[in-house]
């Protein structure tokens, strides 16, 4: 080739895709990136710097990635971009897969070490749920040679421990959210047994196979890997909701908003007038409400607010469904060490004003006390 270009990763988050460079390029380069084989630029044009290089920003394209994540268990694989760099009648291509993300990349990082030690969430490592609040945690398999198993351990209040396995791995570069919720895990388990639950955990174990060059293969076993995650049962509370997002690690998040939510109304009458009389052709009455997180007491769950106010992909859960909604606003003040709290508004994004409620048996009239 009459010019070079730097490697692709095999494996990285797309906010954190490298640009590509192309160095010693004497003549015109055509670019051709496609996502999943459909192409995002096809056949672009580009022309050498001073210095004889070209640098193009892959992260900017890669930022119309659909997530992976949604309210449900998901198992679907990893998008795959290809790069095609060809001048005259010479052309290279380069790939690799790609998690819907981002993160703060530190100096020494390897992408496939961090996601074999980590799910996909930012939840504090210990945190607090409700038994119907819905729970998932999703995770990618970043090596053929290397499995791992996810299990899950019901801590009872009498002391009593229980394990088993809820998921195992698939294909590599594959993303997996699996239900981790208590009333997908242990809910019926307990009421069978008539068990008061205090917490349950969620781990995995991975599996390393080596074969040496005599050809011996050792298996090797890593104990929590991905890390722990420990919820801690709580009754519910009221005025209370929850909502569900995609994080910007790719992954799906659920939180609890402890403040009341207010209906907030909107919209502009459409009219017409005939004849000197007036009258309502539309409404466009819209419900829009203003919700709060309530008190935030720690600065690892302050982080995990503000990034579902980053999200782009948002949804409150009512009446057992999952209604998507779009953030018009929020307000956001924070203080380190403090309690803080944090307001947004919010509406439907499939608008629905419809009503219903079924009606009940009427009650004995209660006759007056006559003194």
């Amino acid at each position: 080739m009459a010019f070079t270009v730097n490697n692709t990763p095999a494996l990285c988050f797309s906010e954190n895709f490298p640009d590509l460079v192309l160095s010693k390029v004497d003549a015109t380069v055509y670019l051709t990136v496609s996502l999943n084989d459909r192409p995002i630029v096809s056949g672009m044009e580009l022309v050498a710097d001073s210095d004889q290089r070209i640098i193009v920003p892959i992260r900017q394209l890669l930022r119309t990635t659909s997530a992976l994540a949604r309210p449900e268990a998901t198992t679907a694989p990893l998008p795959y971009v290809s790069i095609k760099s060809a001048k005259a009648d010479e052309s290279l291509t380069l790939g690799g897969w790609v998690i819907p993300g981002g993160i703060d990349e530190p100096t020494a990082f390897d992408i496939s070490d961090f996601t074999l030690r980590n799910f996909l969430t930012w939840q504090p490592q210990i945190m607090d749920t409700t038994a119907a609040q819905p729970q998932w945690l999703a995770f990618v398999r970043p090596y053929s040679w290397q499995r791992f198993e996810i299990f899950t351990t019901l801590h009872c209040v009498d002391g009593r421990k229980y394990t088993r396995q809820i998921a195992s791995t698939p294909d590599t570069y594959t993303y997996t959210q699996i239900d981790t919720s208590f009333g997908g895990l242990w809910e019926a388990f307990c009421a069978e047994r008539e068990l008061s639950p205090l917490a349950y955990d969620v781990f995995g174990q991975a599996e390393k196979r080596l074969t040496s060059s005599d050809g011996v293969t050792t298996v090797v076993r890593e104990q929590n890997c991905p890390v722990a995650q420990r919820y801690v049962l709580r009754p519910p509370r009221e005025d209370e909701d929850c909502f569900g997002f995609v994080n910007t690690l790719g992954g799906f998040d659920t939180l609890m908003m402890q403040g009341s939510a207010i209906l907030k109304p909107s919209g502009e009458i459409e009219t017409f007038t005939s004849r000197e009389v007036e009258r309502e052709l539309s409404s466009g009455y819209t419900s829009y409400w203003e919700a709060s997180t309530g008190y935030i007491d720690t600065e690892r769950a302050a982080a995990q607010y503000q990034d579902f106010l980053k999200s782009r992909d948002r949804w409150v859960f009512r009446a057992g469904r999952w209604l998507r909604i779009v953030v018009d606003e929020y307000k956001l003040e924070h203080t380190p060490r403090e309690l803080n709290a944090y307001t947004f508004k919010y509406h439907l994004a499939e608008r629905n004003e419809r009503r219903y409620r079924e009606r009940g048996e009427l009650p004995e009239v209660e006759l007056p006390i006559i003194l």
